[in-house]
C-alpha cells in the first residue's frame, strides 16, 4: 500500500507465484479495489469479531453498506424553521445511485441523482438551485446549476409551492473520499437568497477492476472516464533493438 507502482507490481506477483504453488495466501487490506480483483474469498473483522465471511464481493458490500453510512438525506419537515427566509425555505435534499438501492455505495464510475426540495414562498419569483461538490481537501470538484439546463427554471416565474429540483450527475466525476454537497438558490439568476453549507455528506467507494498492479488513490480532483483510441500513425523510423543498442 505504501509502494509506489513497480514495488506494488513485485509484491502482488510474488503473492501469485505462492498462490500458484498452491500455499494459501492471507492478505489483509482496507483498500477495497485491491480485495476484490485479489481475493476470491474475505473475512470482515470488527473488534476482534467475524463480522461477515465469503465471496469477496458479498462481504465487501456488507461492510461499504456499514462503514460507509454518510448524511446522504437531511429533512426539515416544519417551513417555519427549516433554513431560509420570508422567499424561501429548504425541506429536502438528498443523493443516490441513480438506479438500485437508494442506500447502495456510491462508486467513482456510479452515476447519481441530487434532489433538492425548497417551498417557494413568493409567487412568480425566479428562483433555481445550485450544487458546490467539495472534496475531503475542501476543494471545490465542480459547480453545476438548474438554471443551465432546466427549462422550467432558466429565468422564469415559479409558482408559490414546494418545487423539486433533481441534479442527475454522470459516473466518473467523483473521485475516493468524502464529498460534501453545498446548496444555493438564487433569485434572477444572480443573487443568493439561501446557502446550506455541507447539506449532505457522502463516501465515494472504489471498487472497479483496474488493470495492472496499481491500487492507490487516484490523482486529481476528479476522475473523468475519456475516451481515448490508438492507431498507426506512420511507419516506425527506428526498432526497439536500434533504442536498446543506442542506449
Amino acid at each position: 500500500a505504501v509502494g509506489d507502482s513497480a514495488f506494488q507490481k513485485k509484491c502482488l506477483g510474488k503473492m501469485g507465484e505462492v498462490a500458484e504453488q498452491g500455499r494459501t495466501v492471507l492478505f489483509v487490506s482496507h483498500n477495497m479495489v485491491a480485495v476484490q480483483n485479489l481475493c476470491s474469498r474475505a473475512m470482515w473483522l470488527k473488534g476482534g469479531q467475524l463480522m461477515h465471511d465469503g465471496p469477496a464481493a458479498d462481504v465487501i458490500g456488507k461492510y461499504l453498506a456499514v462503514s460507509y453510512a454518510s448524511q446522504t438525506e437531511r429533512v426539515w419537515p416544519d417551513p417555519a424553521t427549516a433554513p431560509g427566509n420570508e422567499k424561501v425555505r429548504l425541506r429536502r435534499v438528498f443523493i443516490r445511485p441513480e438506479t438500485g438501492r437508494p442506500d447502495d455505495p456510491i462508486g467513482m464510475s456510479t452515476p447519481v441523482r441530487v434532489d433538492v426540495e425548497y417551498w417557494n414562498l413568493v409567487p412568480g419569483a425566479r428562483l433555481h438551485a445550485c450544487l458546490h461538490v467539495r472534496n475531503e481537501q475542501q476543494v471545490v470538484a465542480f459547480t453545476t446549476s438548474s438554471n443551465e439546463t432546466d427549462p422550467a427554471t432558466r429565468d422564469r416565474p415559479l409558482p408559490a409551492a414546494l418545487l423539486r429540483s433533481v441534479c442527475h450527475i454522470p459516473g466518473h466525476l467523483f473521485n475516493a473520499g468524502v464529498h460534501r454537497i453545498d446548496v444555493l438558490i438564487l433569485i434572477n439568476g444572480l443573487k443568493i437568497i439561501l446557502r446550506q453549507d455541507s447539506a449532505v455528506t457522502f463516501d465515494v467507494v472504489e471498487l472497479e477492476e483496474r488493470p495492472g498492479a496499481w491500487y492507490g488513490k487516484e490523482p486529481g480532483v476528479v476522475p473523468p472516464g475519456l475516451r481515448w483510441s490508438t492507431i498507426p500513425a506512420g511507419p516506425a523510423r527506428v526498432s526497439a533493438e536500434t533504442i536498446e543498442a543506442a542506449d
